[in-house]
């Protein structure tokens, strides 16, 4: 079905077919692709298999024999590297670690220190173009590693005194990419907390300042009642995509990919309708915040629950679900978009590298043109960290939190 798109300063420029409705748009220099359908979907959606290729870690195999090169503390990341290869980045035992494309051990390097090839506390991990591993260890200091793990250079801490930055992303060329606190603005009844990304050195001295964005939403300040973000907030996204950098607001169903100057290119549009926000999933909220801990107060703690009830009492939540959940680049162009889900919201529990929870998800995945290829559901318990033309790896978690990396087959009929 064509769709007549009346918006100013735009024109069509193609219109693509092939079983899906896909409409490409200019909009002064950059595109934009308008996804209403995916190409493959029904009997020829991607799907995965039911079990499991391998696992590594999470109690199964030598992790349960003691091996502890398949114990891990904290998974920050994980990557499949172009022959095979798994590298995994542990920041309990500050250490990258290699195995066969069978799940055997091969190498580890790095540990706890402040010297060369050293990690005080892996809190990033990043691919390049080639297999390039980029550690930023302790938000402070890049460390470059060959795809053998043979250390190329370190970047200690730098900065230009204008303010805390942290590396967000790297981009293939290996440029790294930073935000920083740009301020907050008062906007209805929310507080908004806004980001400038920053293209910086090795350093992470500031080169420039590309562009400021809306980051989060919190509630205003208030006596008695705590500031801070809510569930189901809209939050900023960034992501390195290859020589782009993508961002979006979770609100809207909208990729933008931008050059290492900020000028945006191309801005990728999924047709999605947003959820409201029901009492029963505020209910749920308030009740699993009361529970959360605060450093330094018990859940059960008086003063504790009375915070807490006051910050729910002021109904701090917006009128509709965000849209969008999480991004994975992969190193073939594509982008993998995880669908916004309240049930995940609602019962995940948090790691460095992403949060995880029981609920299966969706996840849609668009080309390296912007179209909308299909949709691709997986298991509970696994959260996506990697994709290639055939498989998929994630973070997993097993009922003792017992954590690992596990892959399965990619089916694409």
């Amino acid at each position: 079905m064509r769709r007549l798109l009346a918006t100013a300063g735009v024109s069509v420029l193609t219109l693509a077919c092939a079983g899906s409705e896909s409409t490409t748009l200019a909009s002064g220099p950059a595109l934009i692709i308008e996804n209403q359908r995916p190409l493959r979907e029904g009997d020829q959606a991607w799907r995965v298999d039911s079990s499991p290729l391998l696992t590594i870690g999470a109690g199964e195999g030598l992790a349960a024999q003691g091996d502890t090169m398949f114990e891990f503390n904290e998974i920050t990341g994980a990557f499949v590297l172009a022959d095979g290869r798994i590298v995994v980045a542990d920041m309990g035992s500050s250490s990258l670690r290699f195995y066969s494309e069978a799940g055997a051990f091969l190498s580890a390097v790095g540990r706890k220190g402040d010297g060369p090839g050293e990690f005080r506390q892996i809190m990033g991990f990043h691919r390049l173009r080639g297999d390039t591993l980029v550690v930023n260890d302790n938000l402070a200091e890049l460390d470059w590693f060959a795809p053998d793990g043979g250390l190329i250079k370190s970047g200690s801490s730098g900065g230009d005194g204008a303010g805390p930055v942290q590396v967000a992303a790297i981009l293939a060329d290996g440029t790294p990419i930073a935000v920083e606190l740009a301020g907050f603005e008062q906007r209805g009844r929310y507080q908004e907390r806004k980001l400038t990304i920053q293209r910086v050195d090795a350093r992470r001295a500031r080169v420039d300042s590309l562009v400021t964005l809306l980051a989060s939403q919190e509630t205003p300040r208030r006596p008695g009642v705590m500031s801070q973000h809510f569930e189901f907030t809209p939050l900023l996204l960034l992501e390195g995509a290859g020589e782009l950098l993508v961002t979006a607001n979770t609100a809207v169903y909208q990729l933008d990919l931008r050059d290492r100057n900020g000028a945006l290119i191309r801005s990728i549009r999924r047709s999605a309708t947003p959820e409201p926000i029901t009492a029963a999933m505020k209910s749920q909220a308030r009740e699993r915040g009361i529970r959360t801990r605060e450093e330094g107060l018990s859940p059960d703690d008086p003063r504790w629950i009375r915070k807490r009830e006051a910050f729910y009492d002021s109904d701090p939540f917006p009128d509709q679900l965000p849209l969008i959940h999480d991004i994975v680049a992969t190193e073939s162009g594509e982008l993998w978009v995880r669908q916004y889900d309240a049930e995940h919201e609602l019962t995940k529990s948090f790691t460095v590298a992403a949060p995880w929870s029981d609920v299966e998800s969706r996840w849609d995945v668009f080309g390296a043109d912007g179209r909308w290829i299909t949709t691709v559901q997986l298991p509970g318990r696994f959260s996506l960290l990697d994709a290639t033309n055939d498989r998929v790896l994630g973070l997993t978690v097993n009922d003792d939190d017992e954590q690992g990396v596990r892959m399965y087959r990619l089916i694409k009929p």
